[in-house]
């Protein structure tokens, strides 16, 4: 059975869900370690640009890796081996770029998916600007995430974790 994250905004009377990823997705991965089960918790700028950064972290890591198997590539076609040996060593080392490319890839959906909650924060924070919405968005609402939560939980189904 897949487990899900769920990220909400707090109205006055439920959670409203803004996304939800499984247990496969980088995003499910990068806010874990923030997200009870069967709670939500609110998450703050603090953390999301912790994520960030350590995201960003290992993105340099990759493309030191990357790096290096570029390299390897570069020293396999001066060796002296037969062509049919170079051109196994240098699939093997293709195949790592790849993976490192898709890694990559996902990485940086994450760091956009934080920009996104952090946007959503910024715009928050000018509550009197959402009086209208009423109960959708009220001025102290955050970002809350968390594992297991029911769909749509009103405020009294579902523990705040502390």
């Amino acid at each position: 059975m897949s487990e899900y994250i769920t990220f909400y905004i707090k109205g006055t009377d439920r959670y409203y869900p803004i996304g939800t990823y499984s247990r496969a997705d980088f995003i499910f991965s990068a806010f874990y370690s923030f997200a009870p089960y069967n709670q939500v918790r609110a998450i703050d700028e603090k953390s999301i640009n912790s994520i960030i950064n350590g995201t960003k972290n290992a993105l340099d890591e990759l493309n030191e890796r990357e790096a290096s198997y570029k390299n390897r590539i570069e020293i396999v076609k001066g060796c002296s081996n037969s062509v049919e040996e170079k051109m196994e060593q240098i699939e093997i080392e293709l195949e790592s770029i790849r993976e490192i490319k898709q890694t990559r890839e996902r990485a940086q959906e994450v760091i956009n998916f934080c920009l996104f909650l952090l946007g959503i924060i910024e715009e928050i924070s000018f509550g009197e600007y959402y009086k209208d919405i009423g109960d959708i968005i009220t001025p102290d609402s955050y970002i809350y995430v968390g594992i297991e939560v029911p769909d749509w939980p009103r405020i009294d189904e579902v523990e705040e974790y502390k």
